[in-house]
């Protein structure tokens, strides 16, 4: 998702008709995306009673988040300046789902990169081991999207 005008602020929020699904366009600084992991830590255990369980939902979501993140920005064009990746929290009765969509590949990127989890364990290694599963979906040249799957108690 490419966008034309700056975010004035680290991060806009989206607003979709279903409660259950929160989102926001998160600018390429570090700043933007630790606010963003602070927005998905207070957001990804609402509603949850346990205040133990409450607390393991938010890290790790935040976790995921962060990686997401932080691999978009990292390869894609979402890390250009004045560029922005979007974030989603969608909840179902039993699953946090913690979506990231980047704005596509960087211009003239002559290799096309999928997201790949590396046997080193940092980013999408260290999703895998914070969430029961995730994916991706996206085609050569477009914004990629991955998504990563918390089990709600």
């Amino acid at each position: 998702m490419r966008h034309d005008r700056p975010l004035s602020s680290a991060y806009q929020v989206l607003h979709y008709p279903d409660p259950d699904k929160l989102g926001l366009r998160v600018r390429h600084t570090v700043a933007a995306r630790a606010a963003a992991q602070n927005w998905v830590r207070r957001h990804a255990a609402r509603g949850i009673s346990n205040p133990m369980a409450a607390a393991e939902i938010a890290n790790r979501a935040s976790l995921i988040a962060w990686e997401l993140m932080e691999n978009a920005h990292r390869h894609s064009h979402s890390g250009a300046p004045d560029q922005t990746l979007t974030l989603m929290l969608e909840r179902s009765r039993y699953l946090l789902s913690i979506t990231v969509t980047d704005a596509g590949p960087t211009p003239g990127c002559k290799r096309l990169s999928f997201p790949e989890q590396k046997s080193h364990g940092g980013g999408l290694g260290r999703v895998a081991s914070l969430s029961f599963y995730w994916d991706w979906d996206g085609c050569a040249g477009l914004p990629v999207t991955v998504k990563a799957r918390i089990e709600l108690p």
